[in-house]
């Protein structure tokens, strides 16, 4: 057996019915955990017109808060992680470099330190390498999007199949039509990466993102062949399961019947479980009955 864990964009939604406040606290302490370099960090964030200003305004103003005000101030910081060697520093700031986006926070790196600030792109194209390659380092490009089904769009054009998704909504309608239009290994809703955490909970891709699932027992049955045994009667059965040649067009009709078409009609179907309904309910009027 074999289980892939192949990352991917992994996008994250935030919707007008969202609390703010809370999205932005779970973003960036996923985002800057190991200073991006997790499979399952947010890629990219899509965020409804309505809470765009606020959501931009104050997930910088969160960043700042926590590693420092000036590029210098969060390479000095001792709790801003290093990148893991100069060749992906070069990598992660060529994206920065690249964008026709606007930089509103961070852009600065140093090869030398390992050292990438943490970067915030707003509105940059679909066509921008931030937006086609997996990032994998402290860099956050923001895109405003008009609604659920925009969002759900763009997801679907940008990585169809990411490891996971996240979705920051209140309103359960908005939570559906993001499940029921988007594909991915692994969701959290109003959450980022926690579900990883849960041993309950099957953790894999899907399709581009990888292909099965472990934790727990779906590790278990992941490594686990289930060896199919049929033991077969030979009391009341002597010979094969079918007579040998020559064969008749009747055996053709037999096994047909027994293994795609079934020996009824569909009206001789539905005559069937009208009879047995009926009966059900002679019996149960009867029953009932009984007992007055």
């Amino acid at each position: 057996p074999v289980t892939l864990e192949l990352g991917g964009k992994s996008p994250t939604y935030v919707d007008k019915s969202a609390k703010v406040d809370t999205a932005v606290a779970r973003i960036v302490l996923a985002k800057t955990l190991n200073a991006g370099q997790i499979c399952i960090a947010p890629d990219y964030i899509l965020v409804h017109s309505d809470v765009a200003s606020e959501f931009k305004s104050k997930l910088v103003a969160e960043l700042k808060k926590q590693y420092g005000e000036t590029s210098q101030e969060r390479k000095d910081c001792k709790d801003w992680p290093n990148i893991i060697n100069a060749r992906h520093v070069g990598r992660i700031y060529n994206l920065v470099d690249e964008t026709t986006g606007k930089v509103i926070m961070g852009g600065e790196a140093d090869q030398h330190t390992h050292f990438v600030d943490p970067t915030v792109i707003d509105e940059p194209s679909m066509n921008d390498s931030v937006m086609r390659e997996e990032i994998f380092g402290p860099v956050l490009p923001i895109m405003t999007v008009n609604g659920v089904e925009d969002a759900i769009e763009r997801v679907n054009n940008i990585c169809d199949h990411p490891l996971a998704l996240y979705i920051y909504a209140e309103d359960q309608a908005t939570i559906d039509a993001f499940l029921n239009g988007t594909t991915s290994g692994g969701v959290c809703v109003n959450s980022c990466i926690e579900h990883i955490s849960n041993n309950n909970l099957p953790f894999g891709g899907v399709g581009e993102s990888g292909m099965g699932a472990y934790h727990g027992k779906a590790g278990f049955d992941e490594f686990t062949h289930r060896r199919s045994v049929l033991v077969k009667d030979t009391f009341f059965s002597k010979g094969a399961l079918l007579p040998g040649p020559p064969y008749s067009d009747s055996l053709y009709d037999l096994a047909y019947k027994l293994q795609i078409g079934g020996f009824l009609t569909d009206s001789q179907r539905k005559l069937f479980k009208l009879a047995g309904v009926g009966a059900a309910a002679l019996i149960g009027f009867r029953l009932i009955k009984s007992r007055l």
